[in-house]
């Protein structure tokens, strides 16, 4: 998933979270790092005009270990 307005993305966590709807686990950034680069850059392209935030993501992304 791609989101363009994180912190609105992370309160929906945190409620789901409190509410007992899903479980967060800590993981090694490199290895999220790598599958994350995977998956934007796999060998199915995502379509730009529909993540507008696509760019961003992967600017994020290149970031990581």
């Amino acid at each position: 998933m791609v989101a363009g307005d994180v912190p609105a993305l992370m309160a929906a966590a945190r409620q789901a979270m409190q509410a007992e709807l899903c479980v967060v686990q800590p993981h090694d950034a490199s290895a999220v790092g790598a599958r994350l680069r995977s998956a934007l850059g796999g060998a199915e392209p995502l379509p730009e005009g529909c993540y507008p935030a696509l760019a961003l993501a992967r600017h994020r992304v290149s970031l990581l270990p």
